[in-house]
């Protein structure tokens, strides 16, 4: 029964799925269709139905006790943390428009800030392995929280984010957003502000909220200190997020632009950085 599936899905687990179905969505719903405009948008339930075949253990287990829940429940269930992220994300999805070459966010609040780190050549940025998504690369990012001016780091699981959590106003100013911007590169790098040197800032949108963009900050750092994170050429990187999703090879499978799903907002930003 429900409780017995309970057993088996801790809710880091729980936590964990949601943000594999969160990522998949979006780059079904959005990046895939952006290839293939003659694809049909995939709603939560479908994608659940073929997320369950191939996905594995972990879904199976936790999607049979979501049903099970949801039907002894009735009509008044709580949606599942799955359901939800599954529904924020085919929104996120559907405003992010995959027929058009770009969103139009110009009237999109501020609801996360994100630093690119380039080394002294300008050639080189900073990668994170596995911190918002097991298996996916990312750059620094930060969720801002709307209510409070307070933020967290985003390797915080969909599913799993601060309930204050709101859409950023006004009331964030440029300096605000830099500093906010700043200090989660010197948690996460041990970097100080006198190691760093900005160069630009442009804006980008976020793939955690529905029409909301994102305040990029492009810096230059001392390449004495990076933390955990890994250097990789723009090159590199840019020519891992080109392609299609999915090859037959000779059996269907995601290509090395899965890996890095949380960088695809940023990947113009970075061929411009490149062709400077």
């Amino acid at each position: 029964g429900a409780a017995q599936g309970e057993r088996y899905v801790t809710p880091d687990k729980q936590r964990a799925v949601a943000q594999q179905i969160h990522t998949a969505i979006i780059l079904y719903n959005y990046y895939h269709r952006k290839m293939s405009p003659q694809l049909a948008f995939a709603d939560p339930e479908q994608f659940f139905e073929c997320a369950s075949l191939s996905v594995g253990e972990d879904l199976l287990a936790y999607l049979s006790m979501v049903h099970e829940h949801e039907n002894n429940s009735g009509k008044h269930a709580k949606l599942s943390i799955t359901h939800k992220v599954a529904l924020q994300a085919c929104e996120i999805a559907e405003q992010l428009d995959a027929s058009k070459h770009s969103p139009e966010m110009a009237l999109w609040p501020i609801s996360k800030v994100a630093v690119l780190l380039l080394d002294p050549t300008k050639k080189k940025c900073l990668v994170d392995y596995s911190a918002n998504t097991k298996g996916i690369w990312s750059i620094i990012e930060k969720e801002l929280d709307g209510a409070a001016g307070n933020s967290h780091s985003t390797n915080q699981p969909a599913g799993q984010e601060s309930t204050a959590k709101g859409i950023v106003g006004a009331s964030h100013s440029p300096f605000m957003l830099q500093r906010q911007a700043y200090s989660e590169v010197e948690r996460r790098t041990g970097m100080k502000v006198s190691n760093l040197h900005l160069l630009d800032e442009t804006m980008a949108y976020s793939l955690s909220n529905e029409k909301a963009a994102t305040k990029v900050f492009i810096v230059e750092y001392e390449p004495t200190m990076k933390g955990s994170l890994e250097e990789i050429s723009l090159e590199d990187l840019i020519s891992s997020m080109t392609g299609p999703l999915f090859v037959n090879d000779p059996f269907p499978k995601t290509t090395s632009v899965v890996e890095y799903y949380h960088i695809l907002p940023y990947k113009e930003i970075l061929s411009e950085l490149l062709h400077r």
